[in-house]
């Protein structure tokens, strides 16, 4: 099976819980025999934005780097590049399907283009990220939320 994983980032950059779940779960799935593929998203950036063919214990990553200043890290995470980058990786890849773990730093519309391209996608939540553009529901990273936290204070 061709198996097409999607992160906001992914190792040796950016570690964090839901990048080494991913990049376990693809080394598991490759000594399984699947064919395995990672797009990432990154917490760098580059004039006019970067694509980058790596290898990670022996699965393909492509590292997209948002462009700048265009591609922000707020709560709007809509990129048309971005989103056109995932469109050109799938087709040439051509998974079986696509899992969906974050689209912080990638797009948040990666599921809609990839449907309507035909490919099977699965989606993982982590965090509260869908909910809450801190991820946790914890502004100072101690204590949780008040109730009447706005998202639009918190995005800004």
């Amino acid at each position: 099976m061709r198996i097409l994983h999607l992160v906001h980032d992914f190792p040796p950059d950016g570690p964090g819980g839901t990048q080494e779940y991913v990049a376990g779960l693809a080394a598991l799935q490759r000594a399984a025999g699947h064919d395995m593929g990672v797009i990432a998203g990154s917490q760098r950036s580059a004039a006019g934005g970067s694509l980058r063919l790596e290898q990670h214990a022996g699965v393909r990553v492509w590292r997209l780097l948002r462009e700048l200043p265009a591609e922000s890290h707020t709560g709007d995470l809509g990129s048309a590049r971005i989103g056109r980058e995932l469109e050109r990786l799938a087709l040439e890849f051509a998974p079986d399907v696509v899992h969906l773990h974050h689209w912080h730093a990638l797009t948040n519309d990666a599921v809609r283009r990839l449907a309507a391209r035909g490919f099977p996608v699965l989606v993982t939540l982590h965090d509260l990220f869908v909910t809450c553009p801190r991820h946790f529901r914890m502004p100072d990273h101690r204590s949780l939320c008040p109730p009447e936290a706005s998202l639009a204070r918190c995005a800004a």
